[in-house]
């Protein structure tokens, strides 16, 4: 695996947890490091932690973070598309997000 500045991995994962052995540090914050796994799903980036013990680790998600009133928001813009496109097509289907 290879080493890479937490910056370039941060950028090249954009939107997604990501788990990191750290391999330097830089006035006390990581700065280089391994990527051991990356992905939407935070519960299989907390999993992936405990198969790392014994590894200086950091654990973070790289895109910002909604609050819960936002990501309601979102869910309730995303199902009022939905309806109206379905209203358009002449039938009605409503799927959860």
């Amino acid at each position: 695996m290879k080493t890479l500045a937490i910056k370039t991995i941060e950028r090249d994962f954009s939107n997604q947890w990501l788990l990191i052995e750290v391999t330097a540090t830089k006035n006390g914050a990581p700065s280089m490091g391994i990527l051991l796994k990356a992905g939407n799903k935070r519960q299989e980036i907390v999993e992936e932690i405990g198969r790392n013990k014994g590894k200086k680790l950091f654990f973070f998600f790289t895109g910002i973070p909604v609050s819960p009133e936002m990501a309601f928001a979102l869910a309730m813009q995303r199902l009022t598309f939905t309806v109206r496109q379905a209203h358009h097509d002449r039938f009605c289907v409503v799927r959860s997000p």
